[in-house]
C-alpha cells in the first residue's frame, strides 16, 4: 500500500475542505499551520482508530518482563510453533507503561515459561502522527478524509481566537468579518462530523483485555 506525506494530506484534502484557491493561500494559517492541523487530528484518532499490528516476543527462561515497541493496546497472544503456526493462546498478561522514561516503555508482563518460545502478540497501535510535512503516514489512503475533517475542525478553532482577543477584533470591519456565531456554528458541525466519522472507522477486533497500568 502507498502511503501518503502530511504535504500531499494537506494539498490534495485538507485544501480542498477549506476552499483555498491554492497552498499558497492562507486565509486558514499557513502550510506550516494547516500540517499542525492535521498532525492534531492524527493524534485525535486514538483509540477509537488504531492499526492492528503484529510484534513477536521471544521468551527467555525465568524472565517476566518484555519490552513491547509496535502495539499499544493487546488483544491475543499466541504461541507460535517451529513453522510460525498457531499453537496455543497466552490466557493471562499485564501490559503496563512506564512513563519514567522517555519515550514512553511499554512492558508486557507474562507468567513464568519455558525459554526459547515465540510469541506473537496482536494488538492495536495509534496510526503514527507524521513528524513534518514530508513524513509518510501508515493511515491508509481511503481513510484520509477522516483527518482532513478533524484538521478542519482544527482550523475553524483557530478561526475564534481574534473574537476572545476583544481589543484586535474592535479594529476589524465588522461588515467583512465572519460573525462569532457563524464560525462557531461552523466548528460545532465540524466537531460532530469528525466524531462521526472516527465512529464510522473504529476499531473492530475485540478479545481478552487486561488493564493497562502506567508507572510515572
Amino acid at each position: 500500500m502507498a502511503f501518503t506525506s502530511l504535504d500531499a494530506i494537506r494539498t490534495t484534502g485538507l485544501n480542498l475542505e477549506l476552499g483555498l484557491a491554492s497552498d499558497a493561500d492562507d486565509s486558514f494559517g499557513t502550510t506550516d499551520q494547516r500540517n499542525f492541523y492535521l498532525q492534531r487530528a492524527f493524534a485525535k484518532l486514538w483509540p477509537e482508530m488504531a492499526r492492528l499490528r503484529r510484534e513477536n516476543v521471544s521468551t527467555v527462561a525465568s524472565q517476566t518482563d518484555y519490552t513491547l515497541t509496535n502495539v499499544r493496546d493487546i488483544v491475543r497472544i499466541m504461541v507460535l510453533d517451529a513453522a510460525g503456526l498457531e499453537q496455543s493462546n497466552i490466557k493471562s498478561w499485564d501490559l503496563w507503561e512506564d512513563e519514567a522514561a522517555d519515550p514512553v516503555v511499554r512492558r508486557l508482563r507474562l507468567p513464568l515459561m519455558e525459554g526459547g518460545l515465540t510469541l506473537q502478540v496482536l494488538g492495536y497501535a495509534p496510526y503514527i502522527v507524521p513528524a513534518t510535512g514530508a513524513t509518510l503516514c501508515d493511515l491508509p489512503p481511503r481513510l484520509e478524509y477522516v483527518v482532513c475533517a478533524g484538521a478542519r475542525v482544527e482550523a475553524y478553532r483557530a478561526k475564534t481566537g481574534p473574537y476572545a482577543n476583544f481589543k484586535n477584533f474592535q479594529s476589524e470591519n465588522r461588515i467583512n468579518t465572519i460573525t462569532a456565531a457563524e464560525i462557531l456554528d461552523l466548528l460545532r458541525s465540524s466537531e460532530r462530523e469528525f466524531g462521526q466519522y472516527r465512529a464510522d472507522n473504529r476499531r473492530e477486533l475485540t478479545g481478552t483485555k487486561r488493564a493497562i497500568r502506567t508507572v510515572r
